[in-house]
């Protein structure tokens, strides 16, 4: 079964997100152990001139945390979504 343009695409946007991600040097400091995962979020741009694609942010956060983690004095940031933080 072929691959829509859509679904390739959105594979090549995925792949060069984590590409992009996996070379930052932030990556070795950030990266999860085997037991754990994290939300990545990228926005990719393309140049219609060239038909380039580039990665113009990427960021990686939470989707939620548990209550028992959260600060409630207000000093701290509490949920910090991959993609809000990416945007």
């Amino acid at each position: 079964m072929e691959e829509s343009l859509d679904s390739q695409l959105s594979i090549f946007i995925q792949d060069l997100v984590l590409d992009h991600y996996e070379k930052s040097p932030i990556f070795d400091k950030a990266r999860p152990s085997p037991k754990e995962w994290t939300v990545l979020a990228g926005i990719v741009v393309e140049n219609t001139k060239t038909q380039e694609f580039y990665v113009a942010s990427i960021a990686t956060g939470t989707k939620s945390i548990p209550r028992s983690c959260m600060n409630m004095d207000g000093y701290c940031l509490n949920d910090c979504h991959a993609e809000i933080l990416a945007r």
